[in-house]
């Protein structure tokens, strides 16, 4: 016979003496404690997870795996916040797309639950993918929502948390003037040592956009310290990547080594590539500036390689400028070409003016060193200009940041005047005060303005004294570069008609030369270049000028020289070439040279006319055979070989 489970029940609790209406209470709250308790166990669950998201994604997402296998029957807040869990994964190893894709599945449950906590930091995860991605716009909108669902939570923290996403998308766009006082807000409303850390690191990246490395440092060395404390993972890597950084760009290439190394570790262990392919290339930088171009060129490599597997064209680019740059420093010229080539759309549409800057530089060395001297030119003049605006800009900058943080920071003296005044009621003081404090800012400004100003020029006539060096000499050879040669020729040749003296000028020509390019290459021919130039240079008198007019061309100006002292110098380098040592090639022939020699006269005003005389003298001497010397038509003769 069967019994109902009412019987048992009533059967049981009689047998301990107690009715069935007195236990169910004791059921009742059993069952409530029971359910309340795994409630707050899932709450501090998904809480520690939520922290960890940030700093460590990978430990973060095998602990929401088990966290899922053990409770499967979430409710809807519990799924909500378990999926806001996996944008702050994605968010913080850059998966700008997963962050939108899941982010856009559930913003509308989140509103429906009304949470404003949740809503602000699925709004920072949004903001942070909009800005990898460059939809500025999009981004800008979901800072708006971002800030406005942070003042609703009355949480300092995430307030301090939506000025640094502020700041960073004001620093993209210069405005450095708010994004300082965005920062300075944040540093004043701050509490949490994770929101400390990252306001330490956006003021790093703000120290850093405006070119004060020695700021950048310091506060980098903050942030990381700050990170660290909290096990933030990815901060910390950030920070050391940033240090290593700052360390380069001051110098100390040896103390940047070390940071760097940490960095790539721990991207490796967080599995964030686009960083550990930065790190790679830093240090790839900082090789080249210990000048160890064959660990440079190898880091470098394996940057490009990363670079390439990611979406990151304008980082891709840079690394490939650098490449080139280092090649050039190796004399591999004919390598950087294409490098050159595949970076220079992107650099120039990128409109940072330091990238640009460095990209003329590079290319104007290369095209300089593959003897496409015009082109190199033209390089060499957008470099400056570009410079010139990168240093105006980099001062303006300065300033604006400046002006920043001293708006921020008067603003909140105001406000505690104010406060001041209505509680004491020192309107006079505060007004004095006021007074006395807005004159310090104009001061300060004035002497930002000035000691900038000065800095500029300074560093402008530095740099204009480097290239008017670099115009005048040949990158090849070090002789006298063609442009030089023709401003030189004419003013010796005035001087010498001024004087009274003679002035002659020889044409020199490498006979053959096509040969030794053809036969063992072009670097083969540019160590013959700069042999040759040697031998020359050292057998002219103290007063000759000698200089590269062209490919394997020589132009030498003899003031004071009359035909007879031309024609003993002609002949002097024509032996000093023939008796040179072929060691430019394994198995190469000794080089000769033919000369054209042309003597100023009266009715040559222009250097360029003596110039082509000698030139004309120099085609004579090679119909006639090469290696020999052969005077201008009209003129004595000389031909010897």
């Amino acid at each position: 016979m069967s019994v109902r489970p009412a019987s048992v029940v009533s059967t049981w609790f009689g047998a301990l003496g107690l009715s069935a209406w007195r236990i169910l209470p004791l059921v009742l709250l059993l069952s409530l404690a029971g359910v309340a308790q795994g409630a707050g166990e899932i709450d501090g669950a998904l809480a520690r997870i939520e922290q960890l998201a940030g700093r460590q994604p990978v430990e973060a997402q095998r602990e929401l795996d088990a966290f899922l296998k053990r409770w499967a029957d979430l409710d809807e807040p519990s799924r909500v916040r378990v999926e806001l869990i996996r944008v702050l994964i994605a968010d913080a190893q850059y998966r700008s797309d997963d962050v939108l894709a899941i982010s856009d599945r559930i913003r509308d449950r989140a509103k429906a639950l009304d949470d404003a906590r949740i809503r602000t930091l699925l709004e920072h995860a949004r903001a942070g993918a909009f800005y990898e991605l460059g939809r500025s716009d999009d981004g800008w909108a979901a800072l708006q929502e971002e800030l406005h669902q942070a003042e609703r939570t009355r949480d300092d923290d995430l307030f301090a948390q939506v000025m640094v996403d502020r700041a960073r998308y004001l620093i993209r766009r210069s405005d450095f003037e708010p994004a300082a006082e965005a920062l300075t807000d944040a540093e004043r409303r701050v509490h949490g040592a994770q929101a400390g850390a990252e306001v330490a690191f956006s003021s790093a990246n703000l120290a850093r956009a405006i070119g004060d490395w020695t700021l950048a440092l310091s506060s980098y060395q903050a942030a990381y310290a700050k990170f660290a404390a909290v096990g933030d993972r990815t901060g910390e890597a950030d920070s050391l990547a940033g240090s290593g950084e700052a360390l380069r760009q001051l110098g100390r290439f040896s103390d940047a080594i070390g940071p760097l190394n940490v960095a790539l570790r721990l991207y490796r262990e967080v599995d964030d590539k686009d960083g550990e392919a930065l790190a790679t290339q830093a240090l790839a930088l900082v090789h080249a500036g210990r000048n160890d171009p064959s660990l440079a060129l190898s880091l470098n490599a394996e940057a490009i390689e990363k670079l390439s597997r990611l979406n990151e064209p304008s980082q891709l680019a840079q690394a490939r400028v650098d490449r080139a740059h280092l090649l050039i420093l190796r004399n591999r010229a004919g390598e950087a070409l294409p490098l050159i080539e595949q970076a220079g759309p992107v650099i120039r549409e990128k409109g940072d003016l330091q990238s640009q800057a460095f990209f003329h530089q590079t290319a104007a060395a290369m095209l300089a060193a593959l003897g496409r001297f015009r082109e190199a030119y033209e390089e060499m003049e957008q470099f400056l200009d570009t410079d010139h605006r990168r240093i105006d800009q980099l001062v303006s900058h300065q300033l604006a940041a400046q002006r920043g943080r001293l708006e921020s920071e008067r603003l909140s003296r105001e406000n505690s005047l104010l406060r001041t005044e209505a509680s004491g009621g020192q309107l006079a003081l505060a007004q004095a005060t006021r007074a006395a404090r807005l004159q310090n800012i104009v001061l300060a400004l004035v002497a930002i303005v000035v000691v900038g100003a000065l800095y500029a020029v300074w560093r402008m006539r530095g740099l204009m004294r480097r290239i008017a060096r670099m115009a005048e000499t040949d990158a090849l050879t070090g002789v006298l570069s063609r442009r030089h040669v023709l401003e030189l020729g004419q003013r010796m040749m005035n001087r010498c008609r001024r004087d009274g003296r003679s002035c002659a000028m020889l044409m020199l020509d490498v006979d053959r030369f096509k040969d030794i390019n053809d036969r063992y290459g072009h670097v083969a021919g540019d160590r013959a270049l700069r042999a040759i130039s040697i031998a020359l240079a050292r057998c002219l008198r103290p007063e000759d000028q000698i200089g590269r007019y062209g490919g394997e061309e020589f132009a030498v100006i003899l003031p004071g020289a009359d035909a007879k002292e031309a024609g003993t110098v002609a002949e002097r380098l024509r032996t000093a070439v023939q008796t040179l040592k072929p060691d430019w090639a394994p198995g190469a022939d000794p080089l000769t040279v033919s000369g054209g020699i042309a003597i100023a006269t009266d009715e040559i005003a222009d250097f360029t006319e003596l110039l082509v005389r000698a030139d004309q003298a120099l085609y004579r001497a090679k119909d006639a055979g090469r290696n020999q010397m052969v005077y201008h038509q009209g003129e004595a003769m000389l031909a010897t070989g």
